[in-house]
């Protein structure tokens, strides 16, 4: 007995002199289901989920011998909440060796750099605005033109019952039509399901382009092409040089038209392995960021889809479109949104919230537009309340 306890001795101390890894959370999700996230993203078996040992195990064969390190900093509920908000606010990943000041003040370095980045951009878009003002000021005064139309809220009937370009024979036809010989098809970023009504296409200046990617068929696809296009003016006094959508029926997380695993079809899943794809337009422009972000798709379930589109992309567009957590979104409140974020950031609220007075299956019908940083608290919210035809109403401040 007494040479049974000794030995169990000798091998705990052997044990302890082992160098421990600690396994990345900037999540702040603890470290069983770090361990879970980590071995799932590095394509590494996980076993049994709930067997800890089993999992640590499985972290140490993968990342093999390790120097040993210094104790962990103690870990109580207020780091992790700090590391969280790092992470999801600026996508900054925490140390291991972080303690609470060191994340205290990584947190007022990022927002530090995120209001300056702000604040350079709506400089610019102001001076940009005041720029073409005065230009628009000393130009000679031109023949009046035909009024832009406006957009359709993507209803298949009404594009189906418009009459084409040659049966109208006017100027308005003919720019419509040239609208539509811009447009370009282009592979898509990733398989779809057979049946699926999927294209992407791309449209406008070599250094205003825009990348509009449907799932749900080829006239969702045009018509947000064509307010994108027609909206070319608008985008350019606000800083937008890179416009994308991504439309599709989703419950919030997933896409319903991708095909393969859970990881391939969620929001984030699909743009973190296709960066290249929306970075480059296809592999069509130089890769740069994108600077407008439109996410079409339902949220029934309730995620946070401006998080998916954060952790898909590495950042967050200044400007962005998307679902509220538990409502639908359609076109009637998803082109007011879009239209929105075009206007000159003095002039709007950083968070816009577009509804209908009707619910759908017990869901509110909502898009929400957002400009600048991740605002944790969900920021100072402005309302609209739009019905098909008319001109959005403001509601609450």
């Amino acid at each position: 007995m007494l040479r049974g306890a000794l030995l169990l001795l000798v091998f705990l101390t052997l044990r302890a002199g082992e160098a421990v890894p600690v396994v990345p959370d900037p999540y702040g999700l603890g470290e069983r289901l770090a361990l879970i996230d980590w071995l799932k993203s590095n394509r590494r078996d996980v076993g049994d989920p709930q067997d800890l040992e089993g999992l640590r195990k499985r972290y140490r064969e993968a990342i093999g011998p390790v120097a040993p390190v210094a104790p962990a900093p103690a870990r109580d509920a207020e780091y992790d909440r700090l590391a969280r908000d790092l992470w999801v606010r600026f996508s900054k990943p925490t140390q291991a060796d972080w303690t609470h000041d060191d994340l205290r003040r990584a947190i007022a370095d990022a927002e530090a750099t995120q209001a300056a980045r702000d604040a350079e951009q709506q400089a610019w878009a102001q001076r940009r605005e005041q720029e073409l003002a005065r230009k628009d000021a000393t130009e000679p005064e031109r023949p009046s033109r035909p009024a832009r139309p406006k957009p359709s809220h993507w209803s298949v009937s009404d594009q189906d019952q418009a009459p084409a370009p040659e049966e109208t024979g006017t100027q308005e036809s003919v720019r419509v039509a040239a609208l539509d010989r811009s447009l370009k098809v282009i592979p898509l970023p990733a398989p779809v399901r057979s049946g699926s009504e999927a294209t992407a296409l791309v449209a406008g200046r070599e250094d205003e382009p825009i990348l509009v990617i449907s799932l749900a068929g080829k006239d969702y696809a045009q018509s947000v092409a064509k307010l994108l296009l027609a909206t070319a003016t608008e985008r350019k006094r606000v800083g937008v040089q890179r416009a994308v959508a991504l439309i599709g029926h989703s419950d919030g997380q997933f896409l319903a038209a991708f095909t393969g695993d859970a990881d391939t079809r969620s929001i984030a899943g699909h743009l973190r392995r296709h960066r290249d794809y929306y970075a480059t337009f296809g592999g069509t422009k130089p890769a740069a960021p994108i600077d407008l972000f439109i996410l079409m798709g339902c949220n029934p379930q309730g995620h946070n889809q401006e998080m998916e589109i954060r952790e898909g992309l590495s950042y967050l567009p200044h400007r962005r479109v998307f679902t509220p957590e538990g409502a639908l979104t359609n076109g009637v409140v998803a082109l007011p949104a879009i239209l929105h974020l075009l206007r000159p950031a003095s002039d709007v609220r950083k968070r816009a919230l577009f509804k209908t007075d009707q619910l759908v299956g017990g869901k509110p019908v909502e898009c929400l537009s957002v400009i600048g940083g991740y605002d944790l608290a969900g920021g100072d919210l402005e309302k609209w309340l739009v019905q098909p035809g008319k001109r959005p109403v403001r509601i609450e401040r």
